[in-house]
């Protein structure tokens, strides 16, 4: 059975500021598909979602690329600027 309803968030929100950090593109098609997906997952909750991090800083961001979003490429943030994911496969660091 489907969870009823979404994990919001594994820890607190960082009282420093916030840099929100997301997989993917921004673009409106991929943003819908992704808050569709959602909602189907969790009809019951009834809303509509997109998953996304948050960092306190740029040590927390390399820490969710290595972690959580090693899959993408690129990530975004709520600066809509585009950051290199150095553990992406195909942006592996030489020894």
């Amino acid at each position: 059975m489907a969870e009823q309803t979404p994990r919001i968030r594994l820890s607190a929100v960082a009282p420093a500021p916030l840099l929100v950090v997301r997989g993917d593109e921004l673009s409106p098609d991929i943003l819908r598909a992704d808050a569709t997906r959602f909602h189907r997952r969790y009809q019951a909750w009834g809303k509509y979602g997109v998953s996304a991090f948050g960092a306190a800083d740029d040590a927390e961001v390399d820490v969710i690329c290595e972690t959580k979003l090693e899959r993408f490429e690129g990530l975004r943030s709520c600066e809509h600027r585009t950051v290199s994911n150095p553990h992406h496969p195909g942006e592996r660091r030489q020894p």
